[in-house]
């Protein structure tokens, strides 16, 4: 699998401060591997059958640290090469055949 791309994996969480929850942004992971297929995006029925739109896919090599939306949770990637700058949110990560040798996220492109 030619891995051709590289991200930085933001990760967005909610936490306390000052006694307020607040959401929050960090740098995750820089130089992190991985193939992303713009031509692939498409609209899908997420678990509780909700219709979703992604725009691309990313292909991923298992044991990679990047989390799927969780709500308020969520991790977002952001191209260093090439492209550099362009921003994605992950959906849904999964191994769709079941025997594959990467992941499957569904991406969606975030406007800086």
């Amino acid at each position: 699998m030619n891995y051709s791309h590289r991200v930085t994996v933001y990760r967005f969480t909610r936490a306390e401060q000052d006694g307020e929850i607040v959401p929050t942004e960090a740098e995750h992971a820089t130089g992190v591997k991985l193939r992303i297929e713009e031509e692939h995006g498409r609209v899908f029925l997420d678990q509780s059958g909700v219709t979703e739109e992604f725009h691309a896919i990313a292909l991923i090599p298992f044991n990679t640290d990047i989390q799927p939306d969780q709500g308020e949770n969520y991790d977002e990637i952001v191209q260093t090469t090439p492209n550099s700058g362009k921003r994605w949110k992950v959906l849904t990560i999964a191994d769709e055949s079941g025997t594959s040798h990467h992941l499957v996220a569904k991406l969606q492109s975030v406007q800086a």
